[in-house]
């Protein structure tokens, strides 16, 4: 999976304290408005919703943790090479020739944490240009598959360490969501 995601972010203009990025994810007592835990996020999977409405969640979570920028969940059709939302209003071409970057995530099963919005994927989050990519990758006896991806709104320097390790548990959680839906 995504969860051992390593390296820097800033999270708006000030640099994030990896132990406050820490404690918003896992502490639901973190005195914040958009405290998010690791039960958050289980509740998430384990209760009933579609999983639209569990990708919107985990989406609007992954914002919130690096940043508020926005960020969107996608699910990965490698026969037909596109990302699509659940309910089918978004496509995004993941060719190589039409969108590099996330051709590249998709092909190596690693994140890239600050890079220019491929063509299709331009104008997605208001604001910047820059996203970090970031794999929904399922691991079993038979590999490992893309079952999706995590488009986050970033700046030049992308997120920090922390802030890296919680995305990468949230994507994690989408691609399970994922898998079970299928």
């Amino acid at each position: 999976g995504t969860g051992a995601c390593k390296g820097p972010i800033e999270s708006g203009a000030e640099s994030a304290d990896p132990a406050l990025v820490l404690a918003r994810f896992f502490d639901p007592s973190y005195p914040t408005g958009n405290a998010f835990s690791l039960l958050d996020a289980a509740r998430i999977l384990a209760r009933g919703s579609d999983l639209s409405a569990k990708l919107a969640l985990l989406g609007d979570h992954a914002s919130a943790v690096g940043g508020g920028s926005g960020a969107l969940i996608l699910i990965h059709d490698a026969d037909a090479q596109v990302l699509t939302d659940a309910d089918g209003k978004l496509l995004l071409s993941v060719r190589p020739e039409a969108a590099p970057a996330l051709a590249e995530a998709i092909r190596d099963r690693r994140p890239i944490w600050s890079i220019v919005a491929d063509p299709p994927a331009v104008g997605i989050f208001a604001g910047g240009s820059r996203q970090a990519v970031v794999p929904l990758v399922v691991e079993d006896e038979l590999g490992s598959s893309v079952e999706g991806m995590l488009l986050l709104a970033t700046d030049d320097t992308g997120p920090d360490e922390a802030t890296r390790e919680i995305l990468g548990a949230v994507a994690d959680l989408g691609a399970v969501a994922i898998r079970q839906a299928r």
